[in-house]
């Protein structure tokens, strides 16, 4: 209404379109959702917590790697004030103890 009278009131043309009503999620969505894939999801509520997404076979070790060149021609260097130095070999994988 108010958009509608200011235009009129300056003379403008304008065309008035019904909004756009998008369906929401009618599924109980929590805020994990946006970053966990529904499969994934689905396997964690069938398994539990002990399902396969976070197994690692090098528990207690970076998982870092480095990412490749624009072009696939070798890895991108490290930053930093030891930029040149060579690449330091994976570490020993550990388990925690508590």
């Amino acid at each position: 209404e108010d958009a509608k009278y200011f235009a009129e009131k300056r003379g403008w043309k304008f065309i008035i379109e019904a909004p756009i009503i998008r369906k929401g999620r009618d599924d109980d969505a929590q805020y994990q959702d946006v970053f966990l894939p529904q499969a994934v999801a689905g396997a964690i509520k069938r398994e539990g917590h002990k399902c396969d997404q976070w197994y690692r076979d090098a528990a207690g070790a970076s998982h870092y790697f480095r990412p490749l060149k624009y072009h696939g021609d070798g890895t991108v260097r490290q930053h930093g004030p030891e930029r040149e130095a060579a690449v330091a070999k994976d570490a020993e994988s550990y388990y925690k103890l508590r």
